[in-house]
């Protein structure tokens, strides 16, 4: 009767390590045919596997995400300033990355709250950037389309930090105003 049992035994260790069955499917059966003896070793081994795998492959998921992020800015900030790219190049891969950005922020809001708003944050400066060079591109003589446009960005995030309480868009918002008020007054 021992030899059968083990068979089982060794049969439901099989299903749980090849997801066969639900891990707390296999953990109640496990139980009852060991009578409890054999289980708590075989789960907190296969416990501490399953959380080593998950926390490494969360760490270089997070990494290649903080490091995509920050390739898009320095990228971006690149091909607007650096390269003889066409204006409509420059718009559409700009845009490109500031989407990119903001797909991997709503991505990972759940998750990693604090990151997906680092990463918000990133694609407001991004629309920014990119804004305010398309006005400085298109209206070459004249501060007016460039101070709009600032004046508009800085509304924004003023209302994007009053509707979801975000108090990083609030002071940059208002920053921004302040900023906008004084560079007027001195112009």
């Amino acid at each position: 009767m021992d030899e059968r049992k083990q068979i089982v035994i060794d049969e439901i260790k099989y299903w749980k390590q090849n997801h066969l069955l639900p891990s707390e499917y296999c953990d109640f059966l496990l139980m009852l045919y060991s009578e409890g003896e054999e289980t708590s070793a075989i789960d907190s081994s296969d416990e501490a596997r399953d959380k080593k795998v998950y926390s490494w492959f969360h760490l270089l998921w997070l990494t290649c995400s903080i490091f995509f992020v920050i390739s898009a800015v320095v990228v971006t900030v690149g091909i607007i300033y650096f390269t003889e790219f066409s204006m409509l190049v420059q718009i559409l891969l700009s845009i490109i990355f500031a989407s990119a950005v903001l797909l991997l922020a709503l991505f990972l809001k759940e998750r990693y709250f604090l990151l997906s708003h680092f990463f918000i944050f990133t694609f407001a400066l991004l629309v920014f950037l990119i804004s305010s060079h398309l006005a400085s591109e298109f209206f070459p003589h004249t501060h007016a389309p460039v101070l709009i446009i600032v004046a508009l960005n800085c509304m924004s995030w003023l209302a994007a930090g009053w509707y979801w309480r975000l108090n990083y868009f609030l002071i940059a918002g208002i920053l921004g105003v302040l900023l906008l008020i004084g560079f007027v007054v001195l112009l």
